[in-house]
């Protein structure tokens, strides 16, 4: 490449061949040999080779850096273009979509509500429907287990619309679907669909069932208000929620109590045991029939709040720690609000929560102290610290039964009632000398 320097107040170019190539594409070849003369400041203007060169290679110069720059510029702007388009999209999606669920939500619903109501597709079906236990499932499973069941139901349900029909979570365990051109009776068909494919899903997957409550209900004319049909489809699901809502056979009522003797199988014997020397420890201290049977009950559920504990603190091999030991006591608050759930274990709720409480004071959850505790539970305190005591774990063996009554025995007073206490010793002494 020629090159220019002053000396002496001259511009020499150097002889040789004169390349000269500029970003962006353009370049410049000539040949210059021969001797050069030098060129004084001042009146190299009047040569026109170098007037010519100089212009061009500035000309180049300006030319390739406008061209850099303008393809820098328009690499930005379709960068920037590209990313507030990918916002926009995701706000507007975020504006009609629960985030949950990926569905559409409340306000894009009530955009479709209004828009088919002054429509032509005539008859419009509305389906209203509530996912059943999700403050249950919230309170003593956790949240995260509650958003599933949310997630599951959802999707069941889609998938078993079609792609014109609208549907949206309108509330934290409500939906509502919009289904055009739809009569009464197909609508009927959409909900038995539903229902159909939820009941499959809990037949493969009894982990964490789902139940619904539905209503429905149909304008038929465009004289007909949806909005009415809606309050209607709603009055009818309430309607249905309170009939069958965590019935005593409804999947979620058999999650909890399952759920217990499934982690372990020797809750089922345990229960049985207890639940027959409860009765029988009742009947000596002449209880009523309907104690006697809260007795037996009590057995067989108390632990139903066990079902949100996790496997690490319920099968732990030894002694719980302190922060163990705080979780695996809320499952008596949790017993107790399943219990009220249930309309069949509505009377015994009382006494789930009451169970672990002391003579003394000293249980929990209430700290609760003699008679201001349920003779039912602190029967069912005693029977089960006895069948406890006399069965392995995984921590210690059994004791044996004279080992077991005296334990029983050294926290009368303490943990248990001594009077009961006292008559549980006597219980015993029959049997042995039988």
């Amino acid at each position: 490449m020629a090159s220019l320097y002053i000396e002496g107040g001259r511009i020499f170019i150097k002889k040789g061949d004169f390349h000269c190539q500029v970003v962006g594409g353009l370049s410049i070849l000539t040949g210059i040999s021969g001797v050069i003369n030098p060129i004084a400041v001042g009146q190299w203007w009047y040569d026109p080779w170098v007037f010519l060169i100089t212009f061009v290679l500035n000309l180049a110069l300006a030319l390739g850096i406008l061209w850099l720059y303008m393809r820098r510029l328009n690499q930005d702007l379709l960068e920037l273009n590209t990313r507030m388009q990918k916002h926009i999209d995701k706000l507007e999606h975020l504006s009609l979509h629960d985030q949950l669920t990926g569905i559409y939500n409340r306000a894009y619903f009530e955009e479709e509500l209004e828009r088919l109501d002054n429509s032509q597709e005539y008859p419009v079906t509305v389906i209203s429907f509530d996912v059943d236990g999700l403050k249950l499932i919230n309170d003593t499973i956790g949240h995260e287990q509650g958003d599933e069941l949310i997630k599951t139901a959802a999707k069941i349900i889609d998938k078993s619309l079609r792609s014109s029909d609208i549907f949206a979570r309108v509330g934290g365990d409500e939906f509502a679907i919009l289904l055009p051109n739809t009569n009464n009776s197909n609508g009927g068909k959409v909900v038995n669909r539903i229902l159909n494919n939820i009941q499959k899903y809990n037949q493969k997957n009894g982990k964490l069932p789902v139940q619904i409550s539905v209503g429905k209900a149909t304008a038929s004319y465009p004289e007909e208000s949806l909005k009415g049909a809606l309050t209607e489809a709603d009055k009818n699901m309430y309607q249905n929620k309170m009939r069958i809502e965590l019935r005593d056979n409804s999947p979620l009522v058999n999650l909890f109590i399952k759920r217990p003797l499934e982690r372990d199988y020797s809750t089922t014997d345990h229960a049985n045991r207890i639940g027959e020397l409860g009765k029988e420890l009742g009947r000596r201290l002449q209880l009523s029939q309907d104690s006697l049977m809260k007795i037996d009950l009590l057995a067989k559920i108390h632990d139903i709040g066990k079902g949100g504990i996790p496997d690490g603190i319920l099968f732990k091999p030894g002694p719980l720690d302190k922060r163990e030991w705080e979780i695996m006591k809320q499952h008596s608050e949790r017993g107790y609000k399943i219990a009220l759930s249930c309309p069949d274990l509505i009377d015994v709720a009382d006494l789930v929560l009451k169970h672990h409480e002391s003579w003394d004071g000293t249980g929990y959850p209430l700290g609760l102290k003699e008679d201001e505790i349920p003779i039912e539970c602190r029967i069912h305190s005693i029977v089960e610290a006895y069948d406890a005591m006399t069965r392995d774990r995984p921590y210690r063996k059994a004791l044996s039964q004279e080992q077991a009554l005296e334990e029983l025995k050294r926290c009368k007073s303490g943990q248990f009632d001594p009077k009961i206490v006292e008559e549980f010793q006597a219980i015993l002494y029959l049997k042995r000398s039988c």
